[in-house]
């Protein structure tokens, strides 16, 4: 017997910069760009993600809500049925009606889909809220591995104790993120409280995620599957081991360059990033690290991304909903408290 084929996880970002709410709080600064997604590329992509050599872990960041876009859910339930892929998974404010969820989950394989369904009470009525829990235990019910988000402001811990002993009850894991940004004039997740503090770690749902995204862990020289089994996608097919490769400090030659001609640090920029790139999968062949190597940044703020650490599979099973990991050592009693829950396959 032949023996099974790599996994490969794989944060995939659309630009389908397109939402039916607008948070204030909404950390999506592409949100204020046009839409420039496009379907014969994000096509293009699948069919070259799934030539690849390897089970596939997909989490498509959409840059807005998938609801609104046919091509993209057509996409996912295409990727869902496919033997290659382990895991689709994408996030989702859940406004959308009964009726265009449920036609979505019939033609999707629901066992190897995964939705995070974030909860924006603030922005919508009572009555929406209760719609969207309705939604939520439709979909749970279907076999989903879904959790719901929600985004840890300082004045909001009372919600979050309710919302969490509610979909505790569900079987839903509740996963909220750091609040990041000035509240009341106060910078945060730096001004959460002694208090605030000691909670936080039930709300992110595992205490890697509260070092990662809260205490802001310096993961520099950590061994991490970057590169090697982890990969991010740009919308035009460019490969970066992870996502903070966007993002690179300045270095002191684009300080000084900056003080000469504003334009030449966002091109030495660009130029860091090339030769950081792995290629790009729509003309490229896949080429990945032998081996998991040391990160060279300071912080990991993605949840998606954090969980590709090689301490996380040490300690924490992987699933088909990249977000969610769950801790080896208490697997029986999160298996039973949320159904939905197991472990990727050679993973554990």
């Amino acid at each position: 017997m032949s023996e099974p084929l790599p996994i490969l996880s794989v944060r995939w970002q659309l630009k389908f910069t397109k939402c039916s709410l607008k948070c204030p709080y909404c950390i999506a600064e592409w949100t204020k760009r046009p839409v420039e997604f496009r379907a014969d590329l994000f096509t293009a992509i699948i069919g070259r993600l799934l030539a690849q050599p390897y089970r596939l872990v997909i989490r498509l960041g959409v840059e807005g809500e998938i609801f609104l876009s046919p091509e993209i859910q057509e996409g996912v339930v295409r990727l869902s049925r496919h033997p290659k892929v382990e895991g689709v998974s994408f996030s989702t404010n859940m406004m959308a009606s009964d009726e265009k969820v449920s036609a979505f989950l019939d033609r999707a394989d629901c066992s190897k889909l995964g939705m995070g369904c974030t909860l924006h009470d603030t922005q919508i009525t009572s009555e929406q809220v209760e719609g969207f829990f309705r939604r939520i235990e439709m979909i749970q019910k279907r076999g989903v591995l879904l959790f719901v988000g929600y985004v840890a402001k300082p004045d909001c811990f009372e919600q979050m104790r309710r919302y969490k002993d509610r979909l505790d009850a569900m079987g839903v894991p509740f996963i909220s993120n750091e609040y990041n940004g000035a509240f009341e004039h106060v910078p945060y997740p730096e001004a959460y409280t002694p208090q605030q503090r000691q909670e936080l770690p039930k709300f992110l749902w595992a205490d890697h995620y509260y070092r990662m995204l809260v205490e802001r862990e310096n993961p520099k020289g950590k061994p991490c599957q970057a590169g090697h089994r982890y990969i991010y996608l740009g919308s035009d097919g460019k490969i970066l081991r992870c996502g903070m490769e966007r993002n690179l400090p300045w270095t002191l030659a684009q300080k000084v360059a900056w003080r000469v001609n504003k334009d030449w640090p966002a091109k030495m920029q660009q130029d860091r990033i090339m030769k950081r790139s792995l290629g790009n999968i729509l003309t490229d062949d896949l080429r990945l690290d032998a081996a998991p190597g040391p990160c060279p940044h300071t912080s990991c703020t993605c949840g998606n991304e954090a969980q590709a650490f090689d301490a996380v599979g040490k300690e924490y099973h992987r699933t088909r909903t990249l977000r969610v990991i769950y801790p080896k050592d208490r697997a029986a009693e999160y298996e039973a408290r949320y159904p939905n829950l197991r472990p990727l396959p050679d993973e554990g």
